[in-house]
């Protein structure tokens, strides 16, 4: 609205300004044209008072002549008359003693009047201007014989009216300039200088930067359009931003889901292994175990006939390397096991109670601190209860025998939800794994121990049992400061429990 009524404020002062330059030139021209008009007539009225002159008794008396020139003078702004005879002699002269002294001729002037060979000249006497007006009677002229009448009037009241227009003219003319120049000055600061800001700033849009604004100053159209460029600008950042963010989180989604693949395809591969692993582990626990049975009943049948106490003790010794071996063989069994699992629905709680029940006396003979975190609610899970036992129970072992001899002895068991299914996590604060060593700990026979103190067959058949759940074990290490297991379980259970509740 401000810019609507300063243009219209604008349009009307220029139309203002216009109106009052142009009213002085035509009253000016109406002054000229009355003045010519008045003319035109005085030289009629002239013509018709000296037809009587063109008779020759009239020109020769003196008296009459003079007074035909005193009755010229007697008219308004009438300030000098002359009568000319037909042989240019001046026979009257009244008014002014200034004028021609030679007889005027009738081509010289402008014509005026409507009979008869009539001519107007401006003149100047003692700095003042005349029009003078020489009418030559109808018929004759001044060199054919006849008369010439010449009458000066004074155009003071003309030159005051049109030195007054001219004024009014050049002061209009000045301030048509002025508020031309006002306008002007308002269009380049009201409309071009930002029209000039709004093009710099969709430059650098195009360009991509989104950073400038235009620094609002009016409520006008102007300013709206720089409040609408402004707006278009955050907007776009906003969108910008939200794109950025929209790839940034996409991109996390993809890393998060290719390692996810990866991982599967790693476990995948690492089950495969386990599996033909577990096939020729299977058969060779098979042949060997019968060979041990023998051993072990021929080293008993001695032992009970043996009467040398040495010979005694050397074949107990053996008897408990046979039984040693009698449980590696039925590890790998167990590690190779794929028959029918005797599946139950249970509470995951339970679990923490059958591992750390057994191992309660070994706990307390090396001093580890035990800590438990349950939800309040039943966490119901199907499986095989027994073998999911035994699989926590490795982890437990491992975790036993990493925090012996360390100074911070404790190991947490917690049972808890999530969305990927049950997780339950066993930690320790023994000196972690190293890097190298975490590729290989679900390998069988893969071990850190000293000789004799464990096979490296726990954690593979941890393994092995977590993968019959549809589950799997995830590891968190930090060198010197300790590990979790994390065994994470479908709460359907195996694939078989499932497709017999379909049935």
């Amino acid at each position: 609205m401000r810019s609507l009524f300063l243009r219209l404020s604008l349009w009307i002062a220029c139309f203002v300004t216009a109106s009052a330059a142009i009213a002085p030139i035509l009253s000016f021209l109406k002054a000229r044209a009355d003045f010519n008009a008045a003319m035109h007539a005085r030289a009629a009225a002239i013509a018709d008072m000296a037809s009587p002159l063109q008779d020759a008794s009239m020109r020769n008396d003196a008296a009459a002549c003079e007074e035909f020139c005193r009755r010229l003078i007697r008219q308004q702004d009438a300030s000098y008359a002359r009568l000319w005879g037909p042989d240019g002699a001046l026979l009257a002269c009244v008014g002014m003693a200034e004028g021609s002294v030679s007889p005027p001729r009738s081509e010289e002037g402008e014509q005026v009047g409507p009979s008869g060979d009539s001519r107007l000249i401006t003149r100047k006497y003692s700095s003042r201007n005349f029009a003078e007006l020489r009418v030559f009677p109808p018929q004759k002229t001044a060199e054919a014989g006849g008369v010439c009448v010449v009458a000066g009037f004074s155009t003071a009241n003309y030159d005051t009216v049109r030195a007054g227009l001219l004024g009014t003219t050049a002061a209009t003319a000045v301030m048509s300039m002025a508020i031309l120049t006002v306008g002007l000055w308002l269009m380049r600061w009201r409309i071009l200088t930002p029209l000039r800001e709004l093009n710099s700033q969709m430059a650098k849009v195009a360009q991509g930067d989104l950073s400038g604004r235009i620094k609002i100053t009016t409520r006008d159209e102007i300013g709206s359009l720089g409040r609408s460029f402004n707006d278009m600008t955050e907007q776009l950042a906003d969108a910008r931003r939200e794109m950025e963010q929209y790839q940034a989180r996409l991109e996390k989604t993809v890393d998060a889901v290719i390692a996810q693949l990866i991982a599967a395809q790693q476990r995948a591969a690492q089950s495969e292994r386990l599996a033909a692993l577990g096939r020729l582990a299977a058969g060779v626990a098979h042949e060997i175990n019968n060979p041990l049975m023998a051993i072990q009943l021929t080293c008993h049948y001695l032992e009970s006939d043996a009467h040398d106490p040495d010979a005694a003790e050397q074949l107990r010794n053996i008897q408990g390397q046979v039984e040693r071996c009698k449980n590696i063989i039925q590890k790998l069994i167990s590690f190779s096991e794929t028959g029918e699992m005797s599946l139950s629905q249970f509470d995951a709680r339970e679990l923490a109670g059958d591992i750390l029940t057994p191992r309660r006396q070994r706990l307390d003979e090396i001093g580890v601190s035990v800590r438990t975190e349950m939800p309040d609610a039943p966490v119901d899970i199907v499986g095989d209860r027994l073998q999911l036992r035994q699989c926590l129970g490795n982890i437990l072992d491992n975790a036993m025998f990493a925090v012996e001899g360390r100074h911070t002895r404790e190991i947490s068991v917690a049972v808890s939800t999530s969305t990927e299914g049950i997780r339950i996590a066993v930690s320790d604060t023994g000196s972690g794994i190293d890097r190298e060593n975490l590729k290989h700990i679900f390998e069988p026979f893969y071990t850190t121990k000293d000789v004799g103190q464990g096979s490296g067959l726990g954690l593979a058949i941890s393994h092995g049992i977590a993968a019959r759940h549809r589950g799997r074990i995830e590891v968190i290490t930090e060198p010197d400061k300790g590990s979790t297991f994390i065994l994470i379980l479908d709460p359907r259970g195996p694939a078989d429990a499932e497709k017999s509740q379909n049935k």
